[in-house]
């Protein structure tokens, strides 16, 4: 499986996924994408004027079908840094399908121990306005990728219900990819083993 370290090692959470981990890797304000996914972190553009209105990481030990880690944005009121692992509260998803109809929906989640989102459980104990930012700073950035690979189409905000059941079906899918990856792994070097006598 594609991706090791972080993304392998850490759990997604201490009760996931009530409350999950995110490793991350764009800052608040920032433009570039610290890939820590793999064995090689690497840094990467977004290539848009536009810098990102919350710290956006992904959430360990989960996956799509398309072998990518569940993304979360993190509510922070000053950017965290590259790397950090923050304890997070899922509170929205914001629905995306990405290039070749693959979802890549990104989970809202609040800091737990941050005490301005204590109380913060859902959509609906947010300001609406930070729903807007968020839907206007993707909408504007899928404007300027048009024609580039990887565009995407907005499909609208789910509650925290909706959250929560995409990272226990990404926990789910992370699981059973680890296993196959780990049976194929056994069964090469036991052909190997074999090879050598």
């Amino acid at each position: 499986m594609a991706g090791q370290g972080l993304w392998r090692d850490l759990p997604s959470g201490q009760n996931a996924p009530e409350e999950i981990s995110v490793v991350v890797e764009i800052l608040k304000g920032g433009r570039f994408r610290f890939n820590l996914q793999g064995t090689h972190p690497r840094l990467e553009g977004i290539f848009s004027s536009l810098a990102y209105p919350t710290d956006c990481g992904f959430i360990p030990q989960t996956s799509w079908e398309s072998e990518k880690p569940i993304e979360s944005l993190v509510l922070v009121d000053e950017p965290t840094f590259p790397g950090c692992i923050v304890a997070c509260r899922p509170v929205g998803v914001l629905k995306i399908l990405g290039a070749e109809e693959k979802r890549s929906d990104k989970i809202l989640s609040v800091p737990v121990a941050d005490p301005r989102y204590e109380k913060a459980r859902s959509l609906k104990d947010l300001s609406p306005h930070i729903q807007e930012d968020i839907t206007h700073f993707f909408t504007t950035f899928r404007q300027s990728q048009s024609g580039r690979a990887g565009t995407f189409e907005l499909i609208g905000w789910g509650d925290e219900a909706e959250a929560k059941k995409i990272v226990a079906h990404g926990m789910k899918v992370f699981r059973r990819k680890l296993a196959k990856n780990q049976a194929s792994l056994v069964e090469e070097v036991r052909e190997e083993e074999e090879r050598s006598l």
